[in-house]
């Protein structure tokens, strides 16, 4: 199923070992703040899912958040999975500390409600725009 965003946040990766399939894989965090959700990705050499995601992940470090766009699909029966075999383009990327701090002016009212729209709102969707 289509999801109704055409920007994401790459956030977070760590690498998990997989005793089942005997492979290191990647395990992406990935926001969307339009809907204010983190979908995830899984991302393996083995799977051949890990050459859309080269562009994108050729700019990730823990200190940054990425900003990637493209046409993101949920995995088969999963409402928070996003497909890996989609391609991801890369939009840019800006410390993770600016991030978060993006993130919460533009969710404050969801995350404090006592702040009650006394912060600007800064719409991360059009940030590399």
């Amino acid at each position: 199923m289509k999801i109704d965003t055409q920007r994401l946040w790459l956030y977070e990766m760590e690498q998990h070992w997989s005793a089942k399939n005997s492979e290191h894989y990647f395990v992406t965090k990935l926001w969307d703040n339009e809907n204010g959700y983190t979908y995830i990705t899984y991302l393996s050499d083995e799977n051949y899912n890990m050459h859309n995601w080269h562009n994108v992940l050729d700019h990730y470090n823990t200190s940054r958040a990425v900003c990637i766009s493209g046409d993101f699909k949920t995995a088969r029966g999963k409402t928070h999975i996003i497909n890996a075999d989609c391609k991801p383009i890369y939009e840019g990327s800006i410390a993770l500390s600016d991030f978060c701090d993006l993130v919460y002016s533009a969710w404050h009212k969801e995350i404090d409600p006592a702040l009650n729209g006394k912060q600007k709102i800064i719409d991360l969707t059009t940030y590399f725009e």
